[in-house]
């Protein structure tokens, strides 16, 4: 594995790392720029003034209105006063009632990899909400998170990748960290431990292992990122890469 990620040590967060120093096609994610995560809920205040510190300025929850009506505010007025902006962009919202996302939640599916392309196929409009809002979030640090920080958040955080011409094997090791991230002792808690081996299984019917999932996965997403707003391809490149020479 050539992918190292920086593990943040936030009260409260047990799946959180900085995308910062991931290779692009024009340098380097910015340290700070770009943070992927688990829920919030638990961050608390000493949470938030660590997370304020490391610079992060936005916050874009991805899950349903009814799993982020409880998170706590990202504000405080304690000793070190600080607020951060937050973005509800519940990507899989009034899809309960669709048969085919339905039988995602039906098998299990969507704990894994294994409908990123169809849901991609399918919903893009509900991708690119997410670019956008990266791309037009006020100056700062980007926090992206759902409720594990793996699937919702594993589908749009490799769009963003890709878009920034991260290599498809180092976005694939990307994904495969928070699934490990899932068997460590930071899980403890947070993670229902039959989970795993279900997912292993899922994998196993579909005869693809979680790598080769993502590949097909990033294969199938090129016609997508070939349509994509030129202009906004460039204010994300802007916005959280930083240019190397060589």
């Amino acid at each position: 594995m050539t992918y190292s990620p920086d593990w943040l040590d936030w009260p409260g967060v047990w799946n959180a790392r900085d995308l910062g120093g991931v290779r692009t096609a024009r340098g380097v994610i910015a340290p700070g720029a770009l943070i992927r995560s688990s829920h919030l809920d638990n961050l608390g205040e000493p949470g938030l003034v660590a997370m304020h510190a490391a610079g992060v300025r936005t916050v874009i929850d991805l899950r349903n209105l009814r799993e982020s009506s409880i998170a706590p505010p990202l504000s405080t007025d304690g000793p070190f006063p600080v607020t951060v902006a937050r973005v509800l962009l519940p990507i899989e919202e009034h899809l309960d009632d669709d048969p085919e996302f339905a039988d995602w939640i039906r098998t299990g599916t969507f704990a894994t990899a294994l409908y990123f392309a169809r849901f991609l196929a399918r919903w893009p409009e509900r991708v690119v909400q997410v670019l956008r809002a990266v791309a037009v979030a006020a100056p700062g640090g980007v926090v992206l998170h759902c409720a594990q920080g793996k699937d919702r958040t594993g589908l749009t955080v490799a769009m963003l990748l890709a878009v920034l011409g991260v290599e498809s094997t180092t976005i694939t090791e990307d994904h495969g960290v928070t699934e490990d991230r899932m068997a460590s002792d930071a899980a403890l808690g947070h993670v229902d431990p039959g989970e795993l081996g279900a997912m292993a299984r899922l994998y196993d019917q579909a005869g693809r292992t979680r790598a080769e999932a993502m590949a097909a996965f990033l294969q199938e997403a090129t016609e997508f990122l070939g349509g994509l707003d030129p202009a906004l391809v460039a204010a994300l490149d802007a916005r959280l890469v930083r240019p190397t020479s060589g």
